[in-house]
């Protein structure tokens, strides 16, 4: 992709897990065999140019590792504190105005059953036409 049509994903990823009865980081949690990570990655690859992932300090470098496994350009950000869903999607925000994208999805890290198809839809949709936001639910 140019820099103008680029796209990053904003991943809230922050979840402890603990409803799964895990002591990891949701977003490193298995699902049919592979953490859901490695679904959002399969999912969002063709689209996505950077990710940014917003997680607890104690799970930034597990996660970390899992990203530089999977080959995904990743920033990971930290929420020190379990404030909220808001303060987790801003975590990111002056790492993306430093390098503006043309489009911001966000979409939150057990997400994992979307289809491909629509995000092949919203993929289609003109970046920086109107709406540079996305939330791929």
């Amino acid at each position: 992709m140019t820099a103008s049509a680029s796209r990053v994903l904003v991943l809230p990823a922050a979840g402890t897990g603990s409803r799964l009865g895990s002591s990891q980081a949701k977003v490193l949690h298995p699902v049919a065999g592979r953490p859901m990570l490695a679904h959002l990655a399969a999912l969002h690859r063709p689209w996505i140019d950077r990710w940014h992932i917003v997680v607890r300090p104690v799970d930034r470098d597990a996660v970390a590792a899992a990203c530089a496994s999977l080959g995904l350009d990743a920033t990971i950000h930290e929420q020190p504190t379990p404030i909220g869903m808001l303060d987790a999607v801003l975590r990111p925000l002056e790492a993306i105005r430093r390098e503006p994208p043309a489009c911001v999805w966000i979409t939150w890290c057990d997400q994992i059953g979307i289809r491909p198809d629509t995000l092949a839809r919203l993929a289609e949709t003109p970046c920086g036409d109107g709406a540079t936001l996305t939330l791929p639910t």
